[in-house]
């Protein structure tokens, strides 16, 4: 039988940030306990109980490494977070944490203890550590097995090392990586040379007979303004594709270059280089080709970090091989040698990337989206991700499952994956355009690759194959995770861009009801459309649209919902009495600033759908609605999603969704307003039925 017990290994893999030195650096007895079985591959549900927090703190102190980990004291002021951002060893997040309590009230934390717990199906080698009695989650701990190779004289010299063995990786075992489509080049790349050969970089336009070569492109931020004699126009093209003909560039361009060239790559695809900036034709083309640049590129370069394209591609404090947080054991093994495992709390990179510059950034959400690799510089770490797998720099060896949604395994055809499409436009909503013009232009590779799979026609954002309920959208102004707090404003676009029933006609959040899919006769029905397109791409900029459908209309009235103290809810109501007794639903508004309806003014209403009553029982059961059931609620205040949930579940009444809509003028023509989220089924539904424009 093979020893179980953990070794403690007093030398961890160098890295410029260690503990400070500790007269004993042991493991303490409690932690020696901790069996081999939980490092297992095939490991069951197991628990191992530890001390209670004081004692864990005591320990630490003491100089158990692995209690240090545990207790990591956590930085709270202003200044230390800011720094954090540059730095992994102050960002390192706490698992009981000495500055908060981490245990529910009411629960004796004198005789709480801490119990590490694993579970057979948990992802990416985590360890869950756990409150006892209380069941508090304190934190995760990660886990990851150490290959025998792996010592201070393998760690690769810089990043490039650390992207090639990557790269190397995926072409061997990753069939997911493997551009989809036929054979692609883009127009123009930029040609580096021959290191050798001392050449000058390049403009060049390759034949079609050059599909197979390699080329990288570059994800980065404008940053405001970019300098004209950087830009590649029709007036310079032909003197940038001689040898030297390019002008000096800023420090994130040359950096792409560096790197391309010494990842041993000879050609690279930066956008204001390979794209004529001053012809509307060739920008309109070549952006509608952003779904194969990206597609097809070896690899995409993401300058993450970046605000601008003078604070080129970094990491501030790049160093490979484990973080100073990250312990290593030692199993001894039947053999007399010995099994290495590495083990830290659950790093924060991939959640601090999101709040990175580029990530705020519309063009820059497609590029990574469609990217079949992308490597990512941030403050502190390199990050891998492909269609596969992640990776960092603090493991590479290791790949995890990717949780990310990526465009290129969609399952199946001719179907709608409703959820997937919903959270690619609400991310993509909260991005920032430099040009609101961009808003469809900028989604258009998103949306070509998902037509691929779907088959469907594209109306402005939208796909006619999932109307009606697709056609639920609506603007989200409060953040679903933590505290309720306004979001920023949202306003129709001042120029038009998309119909007023498309999500692209509003700047700001994006969310979508989600809770139709109850068919029958009464939801609405597509007639026809129209839609001019600004050019060819039919993913791209559009000149006019509108719909035409038939459905069940009812008039009525709204006012500031009585139930919504954050102004987001109108109350819906047929009748015409000042008290709005007869409350039939309740609507969110596209936008509060951009014509706000009078008190009592009047709407039209579109039935869309009815909703799925089971997605009640799943998704909105909250304790404010266990009204009279004598539980307490966390809050008073009681949001008008939860009031009208708890109004039809009680009711045993079914609701639906529509379109609020207002006339434009026209006969039978209407333009959209809002979205009404709750209203009664009965209130919406009859034989009568309208044929109507919507624009």
């Amino acid at each position: 039988m093979e020893p179980d017990r953990l070794e403690w290994n007093s030398a961890m893999i160098p890295t410029a940030r260690t503990w400070p030195a500790s007269p004993s650096p042991n493991l303490c007895s409690h932690c020696r306990r901790i069996p081999r079985s939980f490092f297992a591959k095939n490991r069951k549900t197991l628990t191992q109980i530890l001390p209670s927090p004081d004692k864990i703190r005591a320990s630490a102190i003491e100089g158990c490494r692995l209690c240090k980990i545990l207790f990591r004291p956590k930085v709270n002021n202003a200044s230390s977070r800011n720094h954090s951002e540059a730095n992994d060893d102050q960002n390192t997040p706490s698992i009981l944490n000495a500055n908060e309590q981490a245990v529910s009230p009411g629960i004796n934390t004198q005789d709480e203890k801490t119990t590490l717990k694993t579970f057979p199906n948990i992802e990416n080698n985590q360890l869950v550590l756990l409150g006892w009695p209380s069941g508090v989650i304190h934190g995760v701990l990660e886990f990851h097995n150490v290959p025998e190779e792996w010592n201070e004289e393998k760690l690769p010299p810089s990043g490039i090392q650390c992207i090639t063995d990557w790269l190397n990786i995926c072409d061997g075992i990753h069939v997911d990586c493997v551009a989809v489509g036929p054979p692609f080049l883009p127009t123009r790349l930029i040609d580096l040379g021959v290191p050798e050969e001392n050449d000058s970089p390049r403009l060049v336009c390759l034949p079609p007979s050059s599909t197979q070569l390699r080329y990288i492109a570059l994800s980065y931020c404008w940053g405001g303004s970019m300098p004209e004699h950087v830009k590649t126009k029709t007036t310079n093209l032909i003197l940038r594709t001689r040898n030297g003909g390019l002008p000096h560039l800023p420090r994130t361009l040359t950096d792409a270059m560096d790197i391309t060239q010494k990842l041993g790559v000879r050609y690279l695809w930066i956008d204001v280089i390979c794209i004529l900036q001053d012809s509307v034709e060739d920008w309109r083309t070549e952006s509608a080709k952003m779904d194969h640049v990206y597609g097809h590129a070896y690899c995409t370069l993401s300058a993450t970090s970046s605000a601008n394209t003078a604070s080129g591609i970094e990491t501030l404090d790049l160093q490979p091989g484990l973080r100073a947080d990250k312990l290593l054991l030692k199993f001894p093994t039947e053999g007399g040698g010995f099994q290495r495992i590495s083990i830290a709390p659950l790093p924060t990179y991939w959640a601090d990337l999101e709040r990175l510059p580029l990530q705020k950034r519309g063009w820059a959400f497609q590029e990574r989206y469609l990217s079949k690799r992308v490597v990512h510089y941030t403050p502190s770490h390199l990050l891998w991700e492909c269609n596969w797998s992640r990776s960092s720099n603090d493991v590479p060896w290791t790949f995890m499952s990717k949780p990310n949604v990526h465009l290129r395994g969609f399952p199946g055809q001719g179907t709608i994956d409703r959820r997937r499409w919903s959270k690619l436009v609400q991310e993509y909503s909260i991005r920032c355009l430099t040009k609101p013009s961009d808003k469809l232009p900028a989604f258009a590779g998103i949306a070509s690759d998902f037509q691929q799979k779907v088959r469907s026609p594209y109306l402005a954002g939208l796909w006619l194959r999932d109307f009606p309920e697709g056609f639920d959208w609506y603007a989200s102004r409060f953040h679903h995770h933590g505290p309720r707090l306004p979001s920023r404003s949202h306003s129709r676009a001042l120029h038009f861009r998309a119909p007023t029933w498309s999500w692209a006609s509003i700047d700001g959040k994006i969310g979508f009801d989600g809770r139709g899919g109850k068919l029958d006769s009464f939801n609405a029905k597509y007639i026809t459309s129209d839609i001019t397109l600004s050019g060819q791409e039919p993913f791209g900029s559009i000149q006019r649209a509108s719909i035409t459908v038939r459905g069940v209309m009812r008039i009525a009235n709204i006012r500031p919902s009585r139930n919504d103290s954050r102004n987001q809810f109108f109350d819906v109501d047929v009748c015409s009495d000042a008290d709005m007794k007869n409350c039939i639903g309740a609507l969110v508004l596209d936008t509060l600033t951009d014509q706000t309806p009078d008190l009592l003014q009047e709407i039209h209403c579109l039935r869309l759908s009815g909703k799925d009553p089971a997605s009640f029982m799943i998704w909105e059961v909250s304790p404010r609605m266990l009204e009279g059931t004598g539980q307490s609620s966390d809050s008073d205040y009681e949001s008008p999603e939860d009031h009208w949930t708890r109004k039809a579940m009680r009711d045993l009444k079914p609701l639906a969704v529509a379109l609020a809509l207002v006339p434009t003028g026209k006969m039978g023509e209407f333009r959209r307003i809002g979205l009404i989220r709750y209203i009664w089924d009965e209130a919406i539904t009859g034989p009568e039925r309208e044929t109507i424009i919507l624009v």
